[in-house]
């Protein structure tokens, strides 16, 4: 359905993230599966630009 474009984890969201194509299927909390290397992940699409402004998990 689309293709991510780019992925890795976040430590400061302590989440895997990929960048991806618009494909219709971008409404917040839509799961999806994403194939990385021949094998299927669970993902769910999520707000834009996930980030820690404050640094909270940083600081915890």
């Amino acid at each position: 359905m689309g293709r991510a474009t780019s992925g890795g984890y976040g430590w400061r969201t302590q989440k895997s993230l990929a960048l991806g194509h618009d494909t219709g299927l971008h409404e917040i909390g839509t799961e999806l599966e994403i194939e990385i290397l021949g094998d299927l992940f669970k993902a769910t699409v999520i707000e834009e630009s996930p980030h820690d402004p404050k640094n909270e998990k940083l600081r915890a």
